[in-house]
């Protein structure tokens, strides 16, 4: 009888002693993944991508998981000598979902991108017209959780009236 109380009794302090430390380890992730203290603002450079030749990005991760984006995108064109000029400016909004923990992630997302293009050549003025693209990303983000070097590279195409355009992008920047 005294035998079985003794083994009882040191299964279960084994048992207990080493669910301690990965208990503790699980507690110290939820913490981690929670808290507020990872980088959560990214500034960076898209070429291609969903400003559709390049654009200035701001990034803003709302919570882990989860961030939204706004950019910017200006092209003008004047011709010497002449009063032919052409612009373009496009603003891409994306909401995105990152998917996984740690610095590199999955990136799925989708938005819009609101363009405004106008000027005038020899045949007269171009149609200084505002417009709405539907855009998507998904990609490959690598985002140190602590701050540092934002690297992206994703699949964005971009949906028309007349089909989809697929399209790529590639990002580079900070976070902090």
């Amino acid at each position: 009888m005294k035998f079985r109380q003794v083994s009882f009794v040191a299964i279960l302090c084994i048992g207990i002693g080493w669910g301690l430390p990965t208990q503790e380890a699980r507690a110290q992730e939820a913490i981690s993944r929670t808290s507020s203290d990872f980088a959560r603002n990214s500034i960076f450079l898209e070429l291609l991508g969903n400003g559709l030749l390049y654009s200035l990005n701001y990034d803003y991760k709302i919570f882990n998981h989860l961030s939204a984006r706004a950019g910017g995108m200006y092209l003008g064109v004047n011709e010497r000598n002449t009063d032919q000029r052409v612009s373009l400016l496009m603003v891409p909004i994306m909401a995105n979902y990152l998917v996984g923990n740690g610095s590199s992630r999955l990136e799925v997302g989708a938005g819009l991108t609101v363009g405004r293009a106008g000027g005038n050549i020899d045949t007269g003025d171009i149609d200084q017209g505002t417009f709405g693209l539907f855009t998507s990303t998904i990609g490959y983000r690598l985002q140190p959780t602590d701050g540092g070097f934002l690297f992206r590279i994703g699949f964005t195409p971009v949906f028309t009236g007349s089909g989809v355009l697929p399209w790529a992008g590639l990002s580079l920047g900070g976070t902090f």
